[in-house]
């Protein structure tokens, strides 16, 4: 009875404490994703009466200053600022704002279209020397006994010196015909990975009927353990395939007549294997940049024959380097409002994201999940306010930006052999191999990739269609597509049904699948009819603002420059710029819409000239009492050298509007008689 009690008095306290923060909201602080001016990070509503922040205990105050035309300007004061406040024009805390639109950018602005997002990079080549040498030797008196040896000697300019060590002795029993059996031993130890024991156990049978009915099977289990890792993986595999056991014959370089035997299947076969990871061998999703690794290797094989023992020796260098192909590359962005517009390039960098990205290993049971990286507008002012994002009319897929300037790999290899008769042998291999990582859209074996994209018009060539258009977050209204709404499973989840049965290959479907099994083909993928919303914000970009905004121009008045002569009007002329210059696609002008019909307009963008997010090694230097670290010219740079890897990457977004200020309040009764003759108004 108790628990009951304390849940009701949890639950009237924080219904009221959302009922009165409805009525009367506290201080709403800009969210941006990235800088802003102080000006535009705090409004308060003229209100607020409240002394102290119920939450956090700080300071507040608020001043009502003036009223022009209805309108409350007020002065308010919030304490608690943290070391990297920055002081507004009214001081440090003090907040004199009318009303603006705070713009939460999320990954790139929604109104890049082919805005360049410049990427600069910088990372030390990854380079390994290596020297192997090993023997085996194949006993002719016990041939069910084999064993091979092996040392090898490397260094990498990232970890240093290592030594490697292995053994693999082998045993064999029994008869091909009638069942064999072979039991191994893998042993190995390094100075990186420690020591790795890999125990394995085989089986095989042959069975030939002399009349062409013939088959062969085969099983195998191991382990694979690891003295840092533990026990790392087994698996187990069987096979059984049908065909024909041929006995061939040739003569040998000695002049004498050796017999093999040979299988040949007919198509009928059977394969199972299962494998168990106790320590799942994770790789990092490329990152977007281009990497060309090359590999060298020598060989040295000397061979022959002692009292029909098998010896053989082999001493290998090698040499593999993974370099940056590309330290520089510029992105044609596309956010959210303009996904239509990058048609599907492979080269495009589109606004996404990716939940819980990371390392993925062979037994991940799912992939990470894509979202869109929508930005989310705040609207602020007396009398109005609200949370607001764009939504899509259709539905697409993202994908990484194309990487790597080649496809698959390219190699060399040269071999050399020589006999002298059949005692010595002798043999030089040389293999080159180059290739370059590739990242990018999933192409091949993808027939739902014809259907899923983005659109710039609906099926039915609608004049108002609208690719994107807001809405307010968490606002539920009645759905008008109804065919649409189906067509993508309605309440039931939906994924898209894969083709599993063509291993090792994976190929995509042109239909959804539901959890339990069905599946329906893929259609009607956009919207042919509007999305209704109850408390809607209407946008104008640049080209069009400057034709039929509000206000053509973007003015401004300087501050402190009072005239001392002249005409009493003259004194506060405006200072004009032209909206286009800014990129004619962008956001330029905000209406918000208030439930009584007054609207708000927001027409004066306030733009981050540019964005630069650096990240650079500067190791091995400290930091002082204040935290703070210093670094050297050249650091910040691609030019950087410092710590083991000499990192650096810098990533520069190009100008964006980071708030919209509020510059006009019309009333319910407003009409626009701008331009219009007399005759118009009838």
């Amino acid at each position: 009875m108790k628990l009951k009690r304390a849940q009701r008095i949890f639950c009237i306290y924080l219904a009221l404490t959302i009922f009165f923060d409805g009525i009367y909201p506290t201080a709403a602080l800009a969210l941006t994703g990235g800088p802003s001016q102080p000006e535009m990070q705090a409004f308060t509503p003229v209100g607020t009466s409240d002394m102290v922040d119920a939450f956090s205990g700080d300071f507040k105050y608020n001043i009502p200053l003036l009223d022009v035309g209805g309108y409350p300007i007020n002065l308010s004061y919030s304490a608690g600022q943290g070391m990297d406040a920055e002081a507004s024009w009214v001081g440090l805390g003090w907040s004199l704002n009318p009303g603006e639109i705070n713009r939460n950018m999320r990954g790139i602005p929604d109104d890049f279209k082919a805005d360049k997002i410049e990427k600069s990079f910088n990372v030390k080549p990854n380079l390994t020397y290596g020297i192997d040498g090993g023997a085996s030797i194949e006993f002719a008196e016990i041939d069910f006994l084999s064993l091979s040896v092996s040392a090898g000697f490397s260094f990498n300019n990232y970890n240093g010196v290592g030594f490697t060590m292995g053994a693999n002795p082998a045993i064999s029993a029994g008869n091909p015909n009638k069942g064999s059996m072979t039991f191994g031993l893998g042993l190995s130890a390094s100075s990186e990975s420690g020591v790795g024991i890999q125990p394995s156990l085989s089986f095989s049978k042959n069975n030939d009927n002399k009349e062409g009915d013939d088959s062969k099977f085969n099983a195998s289990v191991g382990l694979s353990y690891n003295s840092r890792g533990g026990v790392q993986q087994l698996t187990i595999s069987a096979s059984y395939q049908k065909g024909t056991f041929k006995d061939e014959s040739r003569t040998d370089r000695n002049g004498e007549t050796v017999t093999t035997q040979t299988f040949e299947g007919n198509g009928h076969h059977l394969n199972g294997g299962t494998g168990i990871s106790f320590n799942n061998p994770t790789f990092c999703p490329p990152s977007g940049k281009n990497y060309l690794n090359l590999s060298l290797s020598i060989q040295a094989k000397l061979g022959g024959s002692v009292f029909y023992n098998n010896p053989e020796c082999f001493l290998t260098g090698s040499f593999s380097g993974q370099f940056l192909a590309k330290k520089h590359q510029d992105n044609e962005s596309y956010g959210y409002m303009y996904l239509q517009e990058s048609n599907n390039d492979k080269n495009a960098m589109l606004d996404f994201n990716r939940e819980k990205d990371g390392a993925v290993g062979p037994h991940t049971p799912n992939l990470p999940l894509a979202y869109q990286t929508y930005d989310v507008f705040s609207v602020n002012g007396q009398g109005i306010g609200g949370t607001y994002r764009p939504f899509r009319s259709d539905i697409g897929v993202v994908y990484d930006k194309s990487s790597g300037n080649l496809s698959g790999s390219q190699g060399s290899d040269l071999g050399l052999e020589i006999g002298l008769g059949n005692v010595v042998k002798v043999g030089v291999n040389v293999s080159v191999n180059t290739s370059v990582s590739q990242n990018g859209k999933w192409k091949n074996s993808n027939s739902a990739d014809n259907q899923l994209y983005f659109r710039k018009q609906d099926e039915n060539n609608n004049p108002l269609y609208e690719p994107y258009y807001f809405k307010q977050a968490g606002e539920k209204t009645a759905e008008t597509d109804i065919d649409h709404f189906n067509s993508v499973g309605g309440f039931r989840p939906v994924f898209i049904a894969l083709n599993k049965n063509i291993s090792p290959n994976v190929s995509a479907k042109s239909a959804w699948a539901y959890s339990h099994g069905d599946e329906i083909p893929i259609t009607h993928t956009v919207r042919n009819k509007r999305a209704r919303r109850n408390e809607a914000i209407s946008i104008l970009n640049a080209s069009e603002a400057s034709a039929v905004g509000y206000v053509k121009n973007i003015e401004s008045y300087s501050s402190h420059t009072l005239a001392t002569s002249g005409d009493y009007i003259n004194r506060y002329a405006p200072v004009t710029s032209s909206r286009l210059d800014h990129p004619s696609h962008h956001i330029s002008e905000i209406t918000a819409l208030r439930n009584d019909g007054a609207r708000y307009v927001y027409g004066i963008p306030a733009y981050n000239n540019f964005q630069e997010d650096v990240t650079f090694n500067n190791s091995p230097a400290g930091h002082d009492e204040d935290g703070l670290t210093d670094y050297a010219p050249g650091d910040d740079s691609e030019d950087n050298g410092k710590g083991v890897d000499h990192y650096f990457e810098k990533v520069r977004t190009p100008a964006y509007a980071h708030s919209y200020l509020l510059t006009e309040i019309l009333s319910t009764d407003y009409v626009d008689i701008q331009d219009k003759l007399p005759e118009d108004l009838s």
